[in-house]
């Protein structure tokens, strides 16, 4: 659902000439995945995702094993999400 979304970021940049959104971003990329395995491919296209948006990445929060263990079980995941939240916050306060 999110992809179709993103096409009119594409068409303005890539069709029409314009600039999708004018005024920077920063945002975050959160990955997860049921296995363990590469994910290198997924997180580049995030990360290209977030470019076309004019969004600068503050890095990635990876979640594997999801199948077998729940987010909400994971402390250590749960407070790398609440801190890059807190960066993203930090970040649009500066800009503004």
């Amino acid at each position: 659902m999110m992809m179709s979304r993103l096409q009119t970021y594409f068409s303005a940049r890539y069709i029409r000439k314009e600039e999708p959104v004018p005024k920077k971003k920063t945002g975050a990329v959160l990955l997860t995945a049921g296995s363990i395995g590469p994910r290198e491919k997924a997180e580049s296209t995030a990360e290209m995702l977030l470019r076309q948006m004019s969004c600068d990445s503050l890095g990635t929060v990876y979640v594997n094993r999801t199948d077998k263990v729940p987010v909400r079980d994971r402390e250590d995941i749960i407070q790398e999400i609440k801190r890059s939240g807190r960066q993203i916050e930090n970040s649009r306060i500066n800009i503004i």
